[in-house]
């Protein structure tokens, strides 16, 4: 209001002093003197001033969206894992790239019992705080099913019917892994994600495991079904994102699960720790020489490594 005030007087005197010099160019006032610059230097003013509050303004409300975008990366950190659970010979590594400073990716660990755990990685359709805001929500849902931890497929349902009653209108896809050290098995449940990934070292092979449901977040009452897989010493499992196989170069080629499993195949020995950063950093650099290279998703692996286990029970 104060500007829009400030720039009519500065339209008014640039009329004024036009209009004095019109009527006294045509002879209706004796005396004649040029203060038509003197118009424009008023409105010139008028207009600086305006624009200046107009700039300090937009600075404000920078600042304030910056120190509101902090404290949402602080506070989805801590809706992360501060560090790796230690559970039986599992041997854990992860690492987390958001495209902006905050993410609709989301990973978590549940230590269910010694020897036995729980690994959740989901990923809300859409970037920045809207998406970040629902992964909080499937933080807060994860937790309430921890009576049914060692149960992928209700865990999974559980997540769904959350999203379908408290976001409408919002999607995620998840997928749920137990890993039972004394069985020597794996189970999951998976809500349209992207296939886990088995390294067979005895056997220099990889398995896809691919099984999945309707992704979360379409219909409250869909059934999600478990799959369960053998584990091995030695094996390495790995959980990820879209974004780790979707990420483009310059030339719009992904990074792509052939790459992927080549990636796997030639890094085996490294250990998880080293092979999680190795690939995030191959990934975010996909490919070297790109000059236009940008990280359009948010990417999110979970490494698992195998270790020797104990005799299997039934």
């Amino acid at each position: 209001m104060q500007d829009r005030a400030v720039l009519s007087f500065g339209m008014l005197a640039l009329f004024l002093t036009f209009a004095q010099n019109r009527f006294a160019s045509i002879g209706v006032f004796e005396w004649y003197s040029d203060t038509e610059p003197y118009g424009l230097f008023i409105l010139i003013c008028c207009l600086g001033y305006a624009a200046t509050r107009r700039v300090l303004a937009n600075e404000r409300i920078l600042a304030s969206l910056d120190e509101e975008m902090r404290a949402a990366t602080l506070i989805q950190s801590s809706i992360l894992p501060c560090t790796n659970p230690e559970v039986g010979s599992f041997c854990l590594a992860a690492r987390y790239a958001p495209m902006t400073a905050v993410a609709g990716d989301f990973y978590d660990f549940l230590p269910i019992r010694p020897g036995c755990l729980g690994i959740v990685v989901a990923d809300v359709a859409g970037h920045g705080v809207p998406a970040a805001l629902v992964a909080s929500m499937v933080k807060v849902a994860v937790s309430a099913q921890i009576t049914v931890a060692t149960e992928p497929g209700k865990v999974i349902a559980g997540l769904n019917s959350t999203l379908c009653r408290e976001v409408q209108g919002q999607y995620a896809t998840a997928v749920y892994v137990v890993l039972d050290q004394a069985r020597r098995m794996g189970y999951y449940s998976a809500a349209g994600h992207p296939p886990l990934l088995l390294w067979r070292r005895n056997k220099q092979a990889l398995l896809k495991l691919g099984d999945s449901g309707l992704l979360l977040g379409v219909r409250p009452r869909e059934d999600y079904t478990q799959t369960e897989f053998t584990l091995e010493a030695g094996d390495r499992l790995l959980i990820y994102t879209d974004g780790l196989v979707e990420a483009e170069n310059g030339r719009g080629e992904t990074f792509g699960e052939t790459q992927l499993g080549e990636f796997i195949g030639a890094h085996q020995d490294l250990p998880a720790e080293q092979f999680a950063e190795r690939l995030l950093v191959d990934v975010l650099a996909w490919p070297p020489r790109s000059k236009t290279r940008t990280q359009a998703d948010d990417i999110t692996v979970v490494v698992v490594d195998i270790g020797n286990m104990p005799e299997q029970i039934s």
